[in-house]
């Protein structure tokens, strides 16, 4: 993500049909001079002047070749403007000949095909050309007397252009020369970057849009009979400046969970929220962005050589990003709170509290019309490495057949409560009867899944118990030391309990399920339901049909198909893949909200966690939600035509390519083997 500008410029003309012009030259030492300042532009500037159109093509192309998506790309002509007889805009260079355009000019058609080649799509182009007096003896214009500017219009691209109507002055057999006086566009351009003055929202940054809104009104009050014009197609806003001058900004305060995390004892915990600065620094809020400046920059003096390495790195790297610019470091109205870290405080948490030892672990049983879920056989294959497992089966539907499949992968013991009001009311019933196993027979911990039941059922139980608890966890290991990965899949961590019994939500898919043979000696157990768990009862089930596709959060493989895809009847080469794999399907947010899957398919941060073997991601570019719900599957295999896409860097294996020819292909080639 860079910052490039190619300024060409011709004032001197072999043609004694085009005018000497006084403005180009000047013009583009002052315009790359702006551009340059790091403080401003920070762009990388290469100027071309008074070269005849052989070379200024040779540098037009090399401009806009091996270029990358997010680079910024600026391009200015300052010169003449010449149209042919049949309407067609040429730029004139130093050997052009008015009589032979088409070899001796710079084609706009040209021009605008390098622009379309080019992968950027962040393109502004500056167009200060004089018309007056660039017509050979006795022409005149057909049509119309308007320049075609929408040629170079596209996506992804920004003209501004010195005026809208170029009218031809001229007398048959004497063409009117230009006057030669100072550009006043350019003019606008440079004053408005140098001094700042085309910030107009005060954020301290200078959009396309403000700068053409700046520039529009310097023009009009010097000369009214020029209007600058203008043609945009781009996608919100386009940064390409900073306004040099200190910025006063309101500080505005960073989210709860990102404070908790700039003052936790773990350095791991404290580089993990960069990413999330580094967001929140690009914000168009430039309160939350000065405050993210303001947290990084303190990250940078972090004790912790880790920390203030990747503050540092990352500060530097926005600082020389572009095409989403920082504001100069704000005079903050507000300053930020200072962090206060004790050393005595970076140890973790004692452990004295906490029940460990390789005794009882209850593993709460997930099941559906008596059936045992998968995700239940990995708890008790994880329990077994950790103590003695112990299921506990919640609501009717325990069953011989039940009973076998938990023997089958380890349990010893069973407790059962079959009433019908544990799963009568809604959650609470399940919370109550683990805390009065855990009050009557102290386990060394407590694992249930982590699904979104799961989870509430782990907090409702460490409030009830006063013991700690691990959500979203991958991996179990000796001492109850859980693995993570937090904020967003940015950072890994160990964590483990430190009050009470450890209660910890596993996520489904973490473990192999491995048989093992065990007693599953069954235990009744009655609980009497407080009035508060009562509080919320069901009152109908809507039996969901059941596909002979496996469930999204339990699937070994899962294939999913993101905003790539292109449609919901597309979605079709994504389903026939992944029945030819016996996978689920999963969908990105953006297919979701494009009502192309359904939203319980989804997979992400505000949508399903999955950990499967195998996950291909068709057609999804990666962001950091999506991850989050994804990146702890044990193969990870993307499809992308976009080789730069941020997914590719948790791949195992990828594949730059269309979906629509991969995927069929892929599919085809499975089929063979089966």
């Amino acid at each position: 993500m860079s910052s490039y500008a190619l300024i060409v410029a011709a004032d001197t003309y072999r043609d004694t049909g085009l005018g000497a012009l006084r403005a180009p030259s000047h013009d583009a030492r002052e315009l790359a001079e702006v551009l340059a300042d790091p403080d401003i532009g920070g762009f990388e500037v290469r100027t071309v002047a008074n070269q005849p159109a052989y070379v200024i093509a040779e540098e037009v192309e090399a401009f806009f070749a091996d270029r990358k998506l997010d680079d910024l790309l600026l391009l200015y002509f300052s010169c003449h403007g010449v149209k042919d007889d049949s309407g067609r805009l040429y730029f004139a260079s130093s050997n052009t000949s008015l009589n032979r355009l088409a070899s001796t000019g710079v084609s706009s058609v040209f021009v605008n095909e390098q622009i379309d080649r080019s992968r950027s799509r962040k393109i502004v182009l500056l167009l200060d050309c004089c018309f007056s007096g660039a017509f050979p003896p006795g022409m005149t214009p057909r049509a119309t007397n308007r320049v075609d500017f929408e040629r170079f219009e596209g996506r992804g691209r920004a003209v501004i252009t010195a005026s809208t109507a170029m009218e031809y002055s001229f007398e048959p057999g004497s063409p009117t020369t230009g006057s030669g006086r100072p550009s006043v566009f350019t003019h606008a351009l440079v004053q408005g970057l140098r001094t700042g003055a085309a910030d107009l929202d005060g954020d301290g940054r200078v959009s396309v849009d403000e700068l053409y809104d700046y520039v529009y009104d310097r023009v009009r009050e010097e000369t009214p009979n020029q209007t600058p014009g203008k043609a945009f197609n781009i996608h919100g806003d386009l940064f390409i400046a900073r306004n040099p001058r200190p910025v006063v900004v309101k500080a505005i305060p960073l989210p709860s969970e990102l404070l908790f995390a700039l003052e936790h004892p773990i350095p791991g915990v404290r580089a993990g929220i960069i990413p999330d600065l580094v967001r929140f620094l690009r914000s168009p809020n430039t309160g939350l962005s000065a405050t993210a400046r303001q947290a990084l920059e303190r990250l940078t003096d972090d004790d912790s050589r880790m920390v203030s390495a990747d503050a540092r790195q990352a500060l530097d790297g926005e600082n020389s990003t572009l095409p989403s610019p920082l504001p100069p470091k704000p005079q903050v109205s507000e300053p930020f709170p200072p962090v206060r870290r004790q050393d005595q405080d970076r140890r973790l948490p004692r452990v004295e509290e906490v029940h460990l030892g390789r005794g009882e672990i209850l593993v709460l049983v997930e099941h559906v019309d008596g059936d045992v879920k998968k995700v239940t056989l990995e708890l008790l294959t994880l329990a077994r490495s950790l103590g003695e497992p112990a299921a506990v089966w919640a609501g009717p539907g325990y069953s011989e057949i039940a009973k076998g499949r938990l023997a089958e992968f380890g349990a010893e013991r069973v407790y059962v409560a079959d009433s019908a009001d544990i799963v009568d009311y809604v959650v609470a019933p399940k919370a109550e009867l683990l805390a009065s196993l855990v009050a009557s027979r102290s386990p060394a911990a407590v694992l249930v899944a982590s699904t979104a039941e799961g989870k509430e059922v782990a907090g409702r139980l460490a409030v009830k118990t006063g013991s700690g608890v691990i959500t979203d966890a991958v991996g179990l290991g000796e001492g109850f030391i859980a693995d993570q990965s937090i904020f967003g899949g940015g950072v890994n961590v160990h964590s483990r309990v430190s009050k009470g019994t450890p209660i910890i939500a596993v996520r489904p898919n973490s473990t192999a399920p491995v048989p093992a043979p065990g007693a599953a000696v069954e235990e009744k157990v009655d609980v009497a339901l407080t009035d508060a768990a009562r509080a919320a009862k069901i009152v109908e089930r809507v039996k969901q049909e059941k596909g002979a596709r496996p469930e999204l959060t339990e699937a070994a493989i899962v294939v999913s198909g993101g905003r790539g895809v292109g449609s919901g009847e597309n979605f079709a080469i994504i389903e026939k893949l992944a029945d030819s794999l016996g996978a689920a399907v999963g969908a990105s947010r953006a297919a979701t909200d494009a009502g192309w899957y359904p939203h319980a398919f989804q997979v992400g941060q505000t949508g399903k966690t999955v950990s499967p073997q195998l996950y291909i991601a068709a057609g999804i570019s990666g962001a950091i939600q999506h991850r989050a719900g994804m990146q702890t599957s044990k193969t990870i295999v993307v499809i992308n035509k976009d080789p730069e896409a941020p997914i590719f860097a948790i791949a195992d294996f990828g594949i730059v390519g269309d979906l629509n020819q991969v995927v069929p292909q892929l599919t085809e080639e499975i089929a063979k083997r089966e």
